[in-house]
Order: structure tokens, then C-alpha cells, then sequence
């Protein structure tokens, strides 16, 4: 035989040879890829647990407000004009303390509440005395809160960690050794974002509120980090 073609018939046996191995090395990934067990939601929820925001409940004072809109400035005699409907009227009162909004700070009280409607507008006129040291300037059409009621020594939970029954009942979730745990509770006051508890609810329990939807009884749980969550439970 030629050198020529011995040459060639190996070359051709070094090909066959690589394109063997080669299949080998993908069957064999294939088959260790297959052993691996796949990582699904609802595997990592089951292994690392469900997330969710805890709060630690404590008593804490709550403040409803009514929010207004200032639509007229009488800058001699540092007073603000707003219009208020029927509802908001049963809740206002004279002397209640006015915050700014953005602020979160006592600005001035109300002064005056108008008994009969405005003509034209089917609202009532209010008035805002303000506070001597007060800035008028920016003040036209910006929102204050009229504070209308405050408790003290409340236990409260946020709206957003309340869930209903199918016989509409009120229950929470509660973080038990890193378990949920489902617990009846009843609704006192609402405070705009809060709810008074009046039974079920005690100090020291640490509540979910955030995340609580998808829990069920004995869901492993996961707490998130939170930052910058001012009473939330973190997660260091």
C-alpha cells in the first residue's frame, strides 16, 4: 500500500475516532443533566420558603386625618380657605390641629366650618388659622391633613396584612418559628392605613403583611430584606 494512502485511512480513523468520543462526552452530559433536579418556583419556594415583610407588633399611637385642598390664601391674616363635601362635614370639627402633608408637621388649626353649602360648588366653606411663623408662599392648592380622631396604646396592624374569610371573617398571618400560622382577629377603628385589633392581637407577635396571599397553614417562610422599612421586621 502507498504511503499516500495509509496517510489518508489515517487521518480518516483519527476523525471517526473524535466524532466517537465526542458523542460519548454529549451523552453523557445529557444523562447527568437529567439526574440534576430541576429548579422550578414552586421547588424554591418549598426549599427557601415563601417571602413576605414581617412586622413585630407593638402599641403605637393612631392619628385619622382628613386630607384638604387650600384654594384660597388671605395672607394678612394668615389664613387658608378649603371646601369640604357632607361626609368629611360629620368629622370636622373647630380647633382640630391642620399638618402639612409632605412635612408631617403641625402647621395651624381650623377656625371656621361653614354650616350651610357654598352656592355653586354643593360644598361647605372651611377656614385655617396658621401658625405665626408660617410660610404662605407655598401653600395655594397644596394638600393638609385635618387631624379628626387619635388613640393611644392602640394594637394595630396595616390594611395590607388583613385577609377575609370566605364567611367574612378577619385573620392574619402569623410568623411561628418560621412557619405561618393562621389567626382570627376582629377589627376595631380603621385610621386610614391601619386597623385597630381588638381581639386576637398581642404584643411581641410578629405579623406578616406583605406576601400573606399566597400563604396556606405551616408555609415555610422566608423573610425579605427591607432597607428602609420603618417597622418592618429586617433580615440581617
Amino acid at each position: 500500500m502507498k504511503k499516500t494512502n495509509i496517510f489518508r485511512v489515517l487521518i480518516y480513523l483519527s476523525i471517526a475516532i473524535v466524532f466517537v468520543a465526542y458523542i460519548q462526552i454529549g451523552k453523557k452530559q445529557v444523562i447527568e443533566s437529567r439526574q440534576q433536579t430541576a429548579i422550578t418556583l414552586i421547588g424554591e419556594k418549598l426549599q427557601n420558603g415563601i417571602p413576605v415583610d414581617i412586622t413585630e407588633v407593638h402599641p403605637k399611637q393612631l392619628i385619622k386625618t382628613i386630607r384638604v385642598t387650600v384654594t384660597e390664601i388671605n395672607k394678612k391674616n394668615k389664613t387658608l380657605t378649603f371646601y369640604f363635601d357632607s361626609t368629611q362635614r360629620k368629622q370636622l370639627k373647630k380647633n382640630q390641629k391642620v399638618i402639612d402633608t409632605d412635612k408631617q408637621q403641625a402647621i395651624g388649626k381650623v377656625t371656621f366650618l361653614a354650616r350651610n353649602l357654598s352656592s355653586g360648588l354643593g360644598l361647605y366653606k372651611g377656614k385655617i388659622q396658621l401658625d405665626k411663623d408660617q410660610d404662605l408662599s407655598q401653600l395655594k392648592l397644596k394638600s393638609l391633613d385635618v387631624i379628626v380622631g387619635k388613640s393611644s396604646n392602640v394594637l394595630a396592624l396595616p390594611q395590607s396584612a388583613i385577609l377575609f374569610s370566605e364567611d367574612g371573617g378577619s385573620f392574619i398571618w402569623v410568623d411561628d418559628k418560621g412557619v405561618s400560622k393562621k389567626k382570627e382577629i376582629e377589627l376595631g377603628k380603621n385610621y386610614n392605613l391601619d386597623y385597630e385589633i381588638t381581639k386576637g392581637l398581642s404584643e411581641g407577635m410578629r405579623v406578616v403583611i406583605n406576601g400573606g396571599k399566597t400563604l396556606n397553614s405551616e408555609s415555610k417562610l422566608r423573610v425579605r430584606k427591607c432597607e428602609s422599612c420603618e417597622g418592618v421586621v429586617k433580615n440581617d
